[in-house]
């Protein structure tokens, strides 16, 4: 944890939320905020946490390699990946050999899949004309969708995060997906959540909910977390610090199986999480799933 890392910045007074409509027509899935969507889950029993206060990156934790298809100017490369300072800092930076391509980096934490529960992430990401940052639960089944997107970051000034939830029509088969924002200053501390139970997935920043959807929209399948940057941001630089941190990372659920694994480094295969369109790997995650 960085220092400072156990105050929790109170943003949810200053932080607004707003909801997207549904990008392809009316939105069914959309629902009412529950009052206590920031709250619910925050008592149950913690089944993997991690606040990056190691020298390196825990066993839990697979770096990613490769090409993320849904960003052709970037590959994920294990030299932007590093703990420092209490954090987990995802980097980019700009390839010398190619202009206009980049290096960034991104992990996973496969081994922790489970269906429902609460995902809290406290991180900040200073302003960066170029780099994206993406935090979502990706299927374990590696068919998509679904996709819950706890948090996508792809503004240069860091005053906004998207949420986002991809899932099939089971009535025509076709893809739908509704979209949050949250309207706050990124490049401070927060922590944003997402609590997904059988009948609910719920988003809220700093406690204060700002999306949930119902019915259709929620998976009932295994999901792991995925912590990556990308250049969705869009712009262009040739130097400057490019770079997410993580301080903590909470995963919780109302009934566990395991004992919360460890956090001490260790060695670790590398799975990269696809975005649509990319093929599905074997059964058991190579060292490189990208």
């Amino acid at each position: 944890m960085t220092a400072g890392g156990s105050d929790r910045i109170g943003a949810a007074a200053t932080a607004a939320v707003v909801g997207l409509t549904l990008l392809y027509g009316p939105d069914p899935s959309r629902a009412a905020l529950p009052a206590d969507c920031g709250r619910v889950g925050g008592d149950w029993p913690v089944v993997f946490a991690d606040d990056f206060d190691g020298p390196a990156l825990g066993p839990n934790w697979s770096v990613y390699t490769g090409q993320p298809s849904s960003d052709p100017r970037t590959r994920w490369h294990r030299d932007q990946v590093a703990v420092r300072d209490g954090a987990l800092v995802l980097s980019g930076r700009p390839r010398l050999d190619e202009p206009g391509r980049w290096h960034t980096g991104g992990v996973s934490n496969w081994r922790q899949a489970r269906t429902y529960g609460r995902w809290d992430i406290r991180f900040r990401a200073p302003a960066s004309p170029v780099l994206s940052y993406h935090f979502l639960l990706w299927p374990s089944s590696e068919r998509w969708p679904p996709e819950i997107d706890i948090a996508e970051g792809f503004t240069a000034t860091r005053q906004r995060a998207e949420a986002f939830v991809h899932w099939r029509d089971p009535q025509d088969g076709g893809r739908r997906k509704t979209q949050f924002t949250a309207v706050a200053d990124y490049t401070r501390w927060h922590t944003v959540s997402v609590l997904w139970t059988p009948e609910v997935v719920c988003w809220s920043l700093d406690g204060t909910p700002f999306g949930a959807v119902t019915g259709d929209a929620v998976p009932h399948e295994p999901m792991w977390l995925a912590l990556q940057t990308e250049t969705q941001v869009g712009g262009t630089a040739t130097e400057g610090d490019h770079r997410v941190e993580i301080d903590q990372v909470r995963i919780s659920a109302p009934s566990p199986t395991d004992p919360p694994p460890p956090t001490t480094p260790g060695p670790e295969p590398a799975p990269a999480a696809r975005r649509p369109g990319q093929p599905s790997p074997a059964a058991d995650p190579p060292t490189n799933r990208s």
